[in-house]
């Protein structure tokens, strides 16, 4: 177990040098990362906050899967999130061959919701609404 948090503080580490919002999450049902693309550090803490709320509506959600899906299997799902902290729309899932694992995923993104409102500084930058995808890897 230490040596999976040492290896996401240097996954983090390395993200944060590159400016890049990949926020990862660990927990017993496997990991929950948003990608935002390339931003600026004051935009870090909302996406962390954000993957934060999905993750932990996830791992309520995945507790009720009868059947996990094989160690490594993913589920990505890209949606546009609205200046009001919603979900505008789902652009697309991959999903992965166990309905209940993949309606796990989308329950936790939408459930999560509303997230907080963004800042000026963040609807100056990416305008009123901007692609956030998020990838579940179950282990």
């Amino acid at each position: 177990m230490l040596n999976a948090f040492r290896t996401i503080l240097a996954v983090v580490s390395l993200l944060c040098a590159t400016g890049c919002a990949l926020i990862p999450g660990y927990r017993e049902f496997g990991v929950v990362t948003c990608e935002a693309g390339p931003m600026s550090g004051e935009f870090r803490p909302y996406f962390a906050k954000l993957t934060r709320s999905v993750e932990s509506h996830w791992v309520r959600e995945a507790a009720g899967i009868d059947e996990m899906p094989p160690p490594g299997s993913k589920v990505v799902i890209k949606v546009r999130l609205t200046a009001d902290g919603l979900v505008g729309r789902i652009d697309e899932v991959d999903p992965v061959e166990s309905k209940q694992a993949t309606y796990a995923c989308l329950d936790a993104v939408t459930l999560a919701q509303p997230y907080r409102r963004w800042s000026k500084d963040m609807v100056s930058t990416f305008g009123g609404e901007h692609e956030v995808t998020f990838e579940f890897v179950y282990k």
